[in-house]
């Protein structure tokens, strides 16, 4: 049994937030969704982002529409 925990990040609302305004409070509802840097990125050194970004595969559908 491994005695570390994994770090995890939370989405919890404040208090009385409703949940539709989550994306708007946290800022996300700004992003643009079809950068990758941006979205899973931003705290990357640029140049390992630009790396990853030549070498990265882009995303496929195949494991939502195939059984």
């Amino acid at each position: 049994m491994s005695r570390i925990a994994p770090p995890a990040a939370a989405m919890v609302p404040v208090h009385g937030e409703p949940p539709a305004d989550w994306w708007d409070n946290t800022g996300f509802g700004m992003k643009d969704i079809d950068d990758a840097v941006a979205l899973f990125m931003h705290d990357v050194p640029a140049a390992l982002a630009a790396e990853e970004s030549r070498r990265g595969r882009e995303h496929t559908e195949k494991a939502l529409v195939e059984p």
